[in-house]
């Protein structure tokens, strides 16, 4: 009876130390997934005051050519969902978001001659991906450490 009870308080112990190593790191996430959603919120907003003319009446959406068009109808509609994925640290929010930066990537390096390369958005994505990335691999690290 006695072993049973020291095996269990061991456990317990050792549970703890687990809960509390993996907490930190799911609060680091979830405050970096909550950065990433108020910073798709603010891009919400340039898209869309693009996309209505504020910046350059020329990108306007009823100006603009059919690429344009389709580019800005994506990024309007799928930003604000991002956000609100980002925010809630829900699986498909990240979806949505790795969906989001592969289309502007794209946007971005395959297709430059029509639509630019927009550097500070660009950095901005990159150290999106390798922070989250950093964070998931110090999940991982703290999962195999305890």
């Amino acid at each position: 009876m006695t072993r049973t009870i020291e095996k269990s308080s061991h456990d317990d112990a050792i549970r703890a130390v687990v809960e509390e190593r993996t907490g930190n790191i799911h609060v680091a996430i979830t405050a970096f997934l909550r950065s990433l959603a108020l910073f798709y919120v603010v891009l919400s907003v340039r898209d869309w005051g693009v996309a209505l003319g504020a910046f350059d009446p020329a990108l306007r959406f009823d100006r603009a050519g059919a690429s344009w068009a389709m580019y800005h109808t994506i990024v309007c509609v799928l930003h604000p969902v991002v956000a609100i994925g980002l925010w809630t640290t829900l699986a498909w929010g990240r979806v949505l978001w790795f969906l989001s930066v592969t289309i502007q990537l794209a946007t971005m390096t395959i297709w430059r001659e029509t639509f630019g390369v927009d550097w500070v958005l660009l950095i901005a994505l990159l150290v999106g991906l390798v922070g989250y990335g950093v964070l998931l691999a110090g999940e991982r690290f703290t999962a195999k450490e305890a």
